[in-house]
């Protein structure tokens, strides 16, 4: 699987912007369209639930987790994900796909959500 999040950040330090504790603070945080992206290869057996879902091209909510120990984990849950198909190969009965997933806005819950657990303290506050 390759994962990727991109924030596209606009700089925004100019001139007069400030500093604090001897660093220049930018002056404006901009970005542009935040985009997350996610591709794998899967394989399935032809006419099952999880094909007919695939090549439906069907949304839902995708969570992707990490967890080292019970001290240290993260989980992002997409709100609402869509599915780019191509089928690769299909042999006895078992299918290979290609899938991307392309993140979508949901009216209700937004775009994402982040759980971080750490024992290390003042993150992102």
């Amino acid at each position: 699987m390759d994962a990727s999040w991109e924030n596209n950040f606009r700089p925004g330090f100019f001139p007069g912007s400030g500093s604090q504790d001897g660093y220049q603070i930018q002056g404006r945080f901009e970005w542009g369209d935040r985009t997350f992206t996610v591709q794998f290869v899967v394989r399935v057996q032809s006419g099952s639930t999880e094909y007919a879902s695939l090549i439906a091209l069907t949304t839902g909510t995708a969570t992707f987790t990490m967890t080292r120990d019970a001290n240290n984990s993260f989980s992002m849950l997409i709100q609402k994900m869509g599915f780019n198909v191509v089928e690769l190969g299909n042999t006895d009965g078992i299918a290979t796909l290609q899938i991307t997933g392309v993140q979508l806005y949901d009216a209700t819950n937004g775009l994402v959500t982040v759980t971080v657990t750490t024992p290390q303290n003042g993150i992102c506050q």
